[in-house]
This record gives structure tokens, C-alpha cells and sequence, in this order.
């Protein structure tokens, strides 16, 4: 067998520190800081730190001066309109692309990228994609990997090709939470799945993330994901906003969606 090409699989940075910078919403809410992301205050571990970091392609200003900071321990979801960035910031946040201005700071924080389906070869199998995953990464665990994938009904013989788009995605999902990572960057990794497992989603990233680890998901399903995340991260004309999603509940009294909406409506 041939190796896969290693910049898809290999995404250990080094960097961080803290604090995260806050943007005023159209609506006249303030974008809140993340609850212990400042220096010295209780739970403050973070695990990665933008500071300045912009983006553009050519004359296209993508995303503008980011100064924020994730958190240890945190479900994030990166939600913004089309082409608001959301796939560069992950992508730059792991490692992939370089920023055109500015930095981002790791210490020995491990980063895992989900992958996606077409990111592997059409001639792999589920075994295929287990073996090359523990080549490429020495925190792979594939005794988890392999039960994992057998909750999901994924036989080891199975080529991904033949799978569903809803199979395909929760095979780089299970890859990438078989990692021992504190960092996990997921990029609409659940349009495809089942209603069932989305349902179940969050006790799934629950009980297969790490102690301390935090996942930032970029995603448009907000009403699927009401009760996933406990922030959001928006991203509108190339800068960030954060907010608790128990403020929005308990002070906006909206949903996730509603308030996305609004906001929204007002850039």
C-alpha cells in the first residue's frame, strides 16, 4: 500500500497563552470574553492564543486582526454566513495555511483536524483508514478507533467509497476523537449524518473527548446543535464575536438560531 500524503493526517503544533478579545454585536449585546480565559482568574488554561491574525487571498480580505484565545474544557461552535471564513480559521488554526499578518501562539497544545471524506483515497477501506491514521499519529489510539467504529456499524473490510455521506462523516469523526488531542477542529462535520446520531451527538463528543479538551465545530445546523455547544464563536466581515449560550438563552431569551439570525441580520 502506499502512504497517504502526510499533510493531511499530521497537524501537531506548538504555541499559546490567553485572553480573548471582545467585538460589540449590532444588537447592542457586547460580545462576551470566555468564562476563565483571562490570565490568573479560576480555570484559565487555554490552549491556543491568535493575536493580529489576519487573512487574504490575493485582494480578498477573508478574516481581519483576530485577537481571542480558546479555552481549555469548551464545546464552541464557529457559525457565520457563507464565506465568512469559518473553513480558513480552522484551517489556520491548525497549521494548514499560514496567516497573512499577525500570529498564532501554541505551547504543546496536541491539535486534531477532522478530516474529510474526500480527503482519503477512493481504494481505502475502514482498516485502511484506521492503519494510516496510527502511522501518521503516535496519539492514536486504535483499540478506541476500532470500538468506535464498531458502534457505528463500520466494518473494517468496507470501502469508504461505498459508504453513505452520513457513514463517511462519522468514520473521520471517530478518527479524529481516537486521537489524544486537547484540541479538537471540526468543519461541518455532522451535515450528513442521521437525525438519530445528531440527537445523540453531544453525549457522543462528551463521552469520547478527553478530560480538559476543548472542540471547536463550524457549523449551520444551530437548531440541530441547540444544546451542543456551551459558546459560539461568530464570524461576520472578517472579525470574531463570542458569546455564552446561557446568556443568550437566559437574557436574550432566544435560541441559538434565533439570535444567529438576528445578529445576522444587522451585518
Amino acid at each position: 500500500m502506499s502512504k497517504a500524503d502526510p499533510g493531511l493526517f499530521s497537524i501537531e503544533q506548538e504555541g499559546h497563552s490567553a485572553q480573548w478579545g471582545q467585538a460589540a454585536a449590532q444588537t447592542g449585546q457586547t460580545a462576551r470574553p470566555v468564562q476563565g480565559a483571562q490570565t490568573g482568574q479560576p480555570g484559565g488554561r487555554t490552549l491556543l492564543r491568535l493575536e493580529g491574525v489576519s487573512k487574504r487571498y490575493g485582494s480578498r480580505q477573508v478574516l481581519r486582526d483576530l485577537n481571542f484565545s480558546l479555552p481549555a474544557g469548551r464545546l464552541i461552535g464557529l457559525c457565520g454566513p457563507n464565506a465568512a471564513g469559518k473553513t480558513t480559521l480552522l484551517r489556520l488554526i491548525a497549521g494548514f495555511i499560514p496567516p497573512s499578518a499577525g500570529k498564532i501562539q501554541r505551547s504543546e497544545t496536541t491539535i486534531s483536524y477532522v478530516l474529510r471524506p474526500e480527503d482519503f483515497y477512493r481504494w481505502m477501506t475502514v482498516a485502511d483508514a484506521l492503519e494510516y491514521y496510527g502511522d501518521f499519529h503516535r496519539d492514536f489510539d486504535p483499540g478506541k478507533a476500532r470500538r468506535l467504529a464498531s458502534e457505528a456499524r463500520l466494518s473494517p473490510g468496507q470501502k469508504i467509497s461505498r459508504l453513505s455521506q452520513g457513514q463517511k462523516e462519522r468514520l473521520c469523526l471517530l478518527l479524529a476523537l481516537s486521537r489524544r488531542a486537547q484540541l479538537y477542529l471540526l468543519d461541518e462535520s455532522a451535515a450528513g449524518i442521521d437525525p438519530e446520531f445528531k440527537r445523540d451527538f453531544r453525549r457522543f463528543l462528551l463521552a469520547n473527548l478527553p478530560t480538559g479538551a476543548t472542540a471547536l465545530m463550524a457549523t449551520h445546523l444551530l437548531k440541530d446543535f441547540e444544546t451542543l455547544f456551551d459558546a459560539i464563536l461568530l464570524l461576520r466581515n472578517g472579525q470574531a464575536e463570542f458569546y455564552e449560550t446561557d446568556d443568550i438563552r437566559d437574557q436574550r431569551r432566544q435560541s441559538i438560531e434565533q439570535f444567529y439570525l438576528e445578529v445576522t441580520a444587522h451585518a
